[in-house]
């Protein structure tokens, strides 16, 4: 998340378009609407001080917006990677217990399945047990 989630939301809670930014700030509409589309992580202090003043805030309260969208932004990565772990975890052992499967067909039947096959004693099994 950059500089632009946080003009937009801005613009959102003083009720403002951008074209009301522009003018009251003196930036050029091109900049503003960059500044957004492109979700910018870098701007000028200036730029900053222009956009707060129009928006009548502080810039210490811009800047606390700013922090603000960084920490949800953190959050939401931890968020993001603890769901992969899991799904990490979950594949791994969707592999081991269908390696153990197998394994025991073999030793039950001596013949060793492919994992097509393996698919379809799984899909058999799951109708099976769906019927009872």
């Amino acid at each position: 998340m950059g500089f632009g989630s946080v003009v937009k939301k801005l613009l959102s809670d003083k009720n403002m378009t951008i074209k009301d930014l522009s003018e009251a700030s003196g930036i050029s509409l091109n900049t503003l609407y960059s500044i957004t589309k492109r979700d910018s992580t870098n701007i000028k202090m200036d730029t900053l001080r222009k956009i707060s003043q129009a928006a009548g805030i502080t810039d210490e309260e811009m800047l606390q917006r700013i922090r603000s969208e960084h920490e949800r932004a953190m959050y939401d990565m931890d968020n993001v990677c603890r769901l992969l772990q899991q799904a990490e975890s979950m594949v791994y052992d969707n592999r081991t217990a269908r390696k153990k499967f197998s394994e025991s067909l073999k030793t039950l039947t001596g013949y060793e399945y492919s994992d097509q096959e393996i698919d379809i004693v799984i899909s058999a099994a799951t109708l099976l047990k769906e019927g009872e």
